[in-house]
């Protein structure tokens, strides 16, 4: 981008040894790590989250999966699976209310070992203006 000196700007969408903020995973794990620090649920401040390393046979799908049973019995479906690395801009991102989905999306990536999901329960009825969500 150029300004009105004709210097040009560089914009960064992402800070050099910045993965501990900007990464899904490595948030998730930091967050949680402070919280429990200060004796503190972490799933009181954070929408509940399961980091699945092993698809439908870690012990966190099975956590996941009773969360889901649990939940979907009050009605509430609404989860947001999202790749454990190297993902930005949206990219790998699903919502879902179907655990077959949410198996389907783990089995399809679990063929590479090297990756891993990030679930979380989302918002049931986030705020929309004009079709999209709007966070206050």
């Amino acid at each position: 981008i150029e300004d009105k000196k004709n210097t040009f700007l560089r914009l960064y969408n992402h800070l050099e040894g910045n993965a501990q903020l900007g990464n899904k995973k490595e948030m998730f794990y930091n967050m949680k790590s402070y919280y429990e620090s200060i004796n503190k649920n972490p799933f009181d401040v954070l929408p509940l989250t399961f980091h699945i390393k092993e698809g439908n046979k870690d012990e966190e799908y099975a956590k996941f999966k009773a969360a889901y049973d649990e939940l979907k019995q009050r009605g509430e479906s609404m989860w947001i699976i999202k790749p454990g690395e190297n993902s930005n801009r949206g990219k790998g991102i699903s919502l879902t209310k179907s655990l077959s989905e949410v198996e389907k999306i783990l089995a399809e990536s679990c063929k590479d070992t090297s990756h891993t999901h990030i679930i979380q329960k989302y918002i049931e009825h986030p705020l929309l203006f004009l079709s999209l969500i709007h966070i206050c």
